[in-house]
């Protein structure tokens, strides 16, 4: 009785039974930790575009044969905002240099023949042309002066790689070189009336001569390509990504090819996305059994030869539309190089936070 009357004394003093033992929890504490409002998060920029691209290269089912060499380089553009269309393509063939004669292996798996790549330029014209391509889309600056390389990319590049030598090497106008390009046969359907804006006086309008700054070093992003091409309006630029379906297309490959011939790497290659863990993200499972095979898998049909270059971007293509369609949003890359040249991301967790 004495001991009852003792604890109610306690429990009426206090109000709680927690005296003498615990601090008592407080309001915050049963209601847990208050969440911040998304309504102040501030929101991710999706890109604009997406390029995907599939290179081909030199191999054969024999080992010791030596390095990869692209022989196909192609690329569609996808724009991210509805309806998700591809707005463009890119293709041209790549000449071989250590293995100029294509193995009966490489030929009866992609299709090119000897003939294609007899035809075709080396990988530096080819990296020309894609960035014209690129420049038409009004991605990039279809050339460089000096004042948009230091504005363009000083935050990709160390200060020591940026040159102001008067020895850079001089081009011809983006015109003339584009009109090359679609001679060629790598882009047919181009008007370049359209796509190349004289409406300014200076060299970012490509209709005089402008140098180029000679490469830095093998390897490296150079700053011979402008990456980003600011909109009319400056406030929303223009941006874009390159997507994969793996990494050895830019990781190795492209780059060591770039190394082998003391090529520059243009920035927009310094990172990619790698579709693979995006799509395991989004549609919760594997994609298993090749590319061919899970564009099927998504009740798409798989159009063309696979192991075609083009084909193989287009089909890849229909998997990043598919995923936009459905809500997905692209906005930042997944790999990369580092500054120093050192690789980053993981291939297989690269979810988006």
């Amino acid at each position: 009785m004495e001991a009852s009357k003792s604890e109610g004394q306690v429990k009426g003093k206090s109000g709680s039974c927690w005296t003498g033992l615990l601090k008592a929890p407080t309001e915050q504490d049963i209601r847990g930790p208050r969440r911040r409002h998304k309504a102040f998060d501030t929101p991710k920029k999706a890109f604009d575009y997406l390029v995907v691209l599939d290179f081909e290269w030199t191999a054969d089912n024999k080992p010791g044969f030596g390095p990869a060499e692209i022989i196909e380089f192609p690329s569609v553009l996808v724009r991210t905002k509805f309806p998700f269309e591809i707005v463009d393509e890119f293709q041209v063939y790549v000449r071989p240099e250590v293995h100029p004669i294509l193995t009966p292996f490489i030929k009866h798996l992609t299709g090119i023949s000897q003939d294609q790549v007899d035809r075709g330029v080396d990988l530096g014209t080819a990296l020309d042309m894609y960035h014209s391509w690129l420049a038409s889309q009004k991605l990039v600056y279809c050339d460089l002066d000096r004042e948009a390389n230091v504005a363009a990319i000083t935050n990709k590049i160390p200060e020591k790689h940026l040159s102001t030598s008067s020895e850079a090497r001089p081009t011809a106008p983006c015109t003339e070189r584009m009109n090359t390009i679609s001679t060629a046969g790598a882009i047919t359907d181009m008007d370049m009336q359209d796509n190349v804006d004289k409406t300014n006086t200076n060299s970012n309008n490509c209709t005089e001569t402008v140098s180029i700054l000679p490469c830095p070093s093998p390897s490296t992003s150079c700053s011979r390509f402008v990456p980003v091409r600011p909109s009319f309006s400056f406030s929303h630029p223009v941006s874009f990504a390159v997507v994969t379906w793996g990494d050895s297309d830019v990781q190795t490959t492209l780059n060591l090819q770039l190394s082998r011939l003391n090529l520059c790497r243009p920035p927009y290659f310094d990172s990619w996305i790698n579709l693979k863990p995006l799509f395991k993200q989004h549609f919760k499972r594997e994609p298993r059994g090749g590319l061919e095979n899970v564009v099927k898998s998504l009740g798409l049909e798989f159009e063309g030869r696979a192991h075609s270059g083009l084909i193989d971007s287009r089909n890849t293509a229909k998997i990043v539309q598919t995923m936009l369609q459905q809500g997905f949003q692209f906005w930042r890359t997944t790999r990369g190089f580092g500054i120093s040249g050192e690789f980053y991301g993981q291939k297989k967790r690269a979810k988006y936070n």
